[in-house]
């Protein structure tokens, strides 16, 4: 096992333990939160979060991506800086997009709730684009713990408030909603502290802000439409399961895809951020490194997801009705049907990163467009042909596998082209 690898792997050791702590925690209060929120509670809380999670990403323009790819303290600083400014400034033209339509968008969502709670939607947008911009600055300066730390504070006070707020009649009907948004509260409050004080410690000037915007422009021109597309997309399934059935089945799809997205948050999320950041140096890229660290870290990646596909595929239901009560049976046929996407979603974690190490935005927003043209396209057919919830969910999940296999095939033949004429050089 190279060094780089071993680095890699130590940095997601750390990463992944503050997230299967917190992880730990949102998994045992569900089947809490299950039985004290209807499946119609939680379509409604998914409906939020997929739109607070799109618009997240607009706000801090991707900036967030490049920190591990600044070359000083002082040029991460002004970054971080910068993705704060832009966080600011995007929340104010948030609210003049969202005061109008507001209520048209909670309509078609079947979701009359988000009409009295956009200010949330906005609030909550303003803290998970600054939630990212401050974990991302931790995991630049590699400091896994203080990021894995965070997520702990977010999973705690997320699943706290929520079992809390339930227990008030009054405030149980918004009580998901604003558990989510406390988490991320509290997660700002703790990264805040440890971070303000790194950043401005070195001058924060107007010039080198505008450098740093200039340096890093491919990613608001770039990553930032391809990543508002990869979260409609990854968004759309539960959002079109509001729209077109009703929000208790998008509450049943919303539990499916956080229980076999599991593995992906727990250790496919932490390992891509740890391979990032140790192999963006700053320098010139070792593409046979890269190449070889890609490769060792695919086969490892299924021999960890096969077994776990093959136990939802087998028992989702008969597991999801244990855990979660026999309201949730729904779900796990969901789950059993969307193990086959979770296979191919979990290796590929890492491999996305590889386009962040070569700068190459372009690619982003092109497999992003391809995957939105082939989802639209699903859920048109699924409309037209009046296909049931569990029919879409398996076309959903063949669809996604085929997809995050193609792509995985494409950057593997990508860094080998690299390897090879990095070799012929050196010969």
């Amino acid at each position: 096992m190279t060094s780089s690898v071993k680095k890699i792997l130590k940095g997601a050791l750390t990463l992944a333990t503050g997230n299967i702590a917190a992880k730990a925690i949102s998994v045992l209060s569900i089947p809490l939160l299950t039985r004290l929120y209807s499946p119609e509670q939680h379509g409604k809380l998914a409906v939020f979060v997929a739109i607070v999670t799109i618009i997240a990403p607009i706000m801090n323009a991707r900036f967030p991506i490049a920190l591990p790819l600044c070359s000083g303290e002082k040029e991460r600083s002004n970054l971080a800086a910068l993705c704060f400014l832009a966080s600011v400034m995007a929340s104010l033209v948030m609210i003049g997009i969202l005061l109008p339509f507001h209520s048209g968008l909670a309509s078609y969502f079947n979701t009359p709730e988000i009409t009295e709670a956009w200010p949330l939607i906005i609030m909550g947008g303003f803290l998970l684009s600054n939630y990212e911009s401050l974990t991302m600055y931790f995991v630049s300066i590699k400091s896994y713990s203080s990021a894995s730390k965070a997520t702990v504070i977010n999973s705690a006070f997320t699943e706290g408030s929520k079992v809390t707020l339930s227990l008030n009649p009054s405030l149980m009907h918004y009580g998901l909603i604003y558990g989510y948004g406390l988490g991320l509260l509290c997660a700002n409050l703790f990264m805040a502290i440890k971070t303000i004080p790194l950043i401005i410690k070195e001058k924060i000037s107007l010039l080198d802000l505008k450098a740093s915007s200039k340096k890093f422009a491919s990613f608001p021109q770039y990553r930032l439409p391809s990543q508002v597309l990869l979260i409609i997309c990854t968004q759309a399934a539960t959002l079109f399961c509001a729209a077109n059935y009703d929000a208790s089945t998008a509450g049943q799809l919303a539990l499916a895809l956080m229980a076999v997205g599991l593995p992906v948050n727990l250790i496919g999320t932490a390992l891509s951020k740890s391979f990032y950041s140790e192999l963006s140096t700053g320098q010139k890229i070792n593409s046979t490194q890269v190449f070889k660290t890609t490769l060792d870290i695919q086969k490892k990646l299924f021999l960890i997801s096969i077994p776990c596909c093959l136990i939802i595929y087998y028992h989702g239901e008969t597991l999801f009705k244990l855990f979660f009560g026999e309201a949730w049976s729904q779900s796990g046929l969901f789950a059993s049907s969307l193990s086959l996407y979770l296979l191919f979603q979990f290796t590929s974690s890492p491999l996305i990163q590889v386009f962040n190490i070569y700068n190459n935005q372009k690619f982003f927003l092109l497999i992003n467009i391809v995957r939105l043209a082939a989802l639209s396209t699903l859920l048109y057919l699924t409309e037209k042909m009046e296909l049931s919830a569990n029919s879409f969910c398996l076309a959903y999940s063949y669809l996604m596998s085929t997809f995050y296999l193609i792509i995985s095939a494409y950057i593997v033949a990508f860094l080998y082209k690299h390897h090879k004429r990095e070799s012929s050089r050196g010969n």
